[in-house]
């Protein structure tokens, strides 16, 4: 999961870029991010200024990876889904539903 510990500084909003350092020994990559994607942005950072990260908790502190997979967990079983759900899940869906349009938050 890329995006968990995602910082300000690898986002910028004026050019429309995300930098992305990739784990696993993977290649670093720089993806485009479009005006719903910069908007939604720019109020996280208006909302949380005072943190280094993009995605935070309640204490500002960064997200963890087990977090995020019990977030996603909660949502499936609130949404009486009948299977559990995790977030690999989620880039699938993104491309099956835009494979045209893929989005760079999700992709891992």
């Amino acid at each position: 999961m890329v995006l968990v510990g995602l910082r300000w500084e690898q986002v910028d909003l004026k050019q429309g870029l995300l930098h992305v350092q990739r784990l696993k020994n993977g290649a670093d990559s720089t993806h485009p991010i479009r005006g719903p994607e910069i908007r939604a942005l720019r109020r996280l950072l208006r909302d949380y200024p005072d943190t280094p990260y993009v995605f935070v908790t309640e204490r500002k502190g960064p997200l963890t990876t087990s977090t995020v997979r019990k977030m996603v967990a909660r949502a499936g079983e609130k949404a009486k889904l009948g299977f559990p759900v995790h977030p690999h899940m989620l880039l699938n869906c993104q491309s099956e539903l835009n494979p045209l349009e893929s989005n760079p938050f999700i992709r891992a």
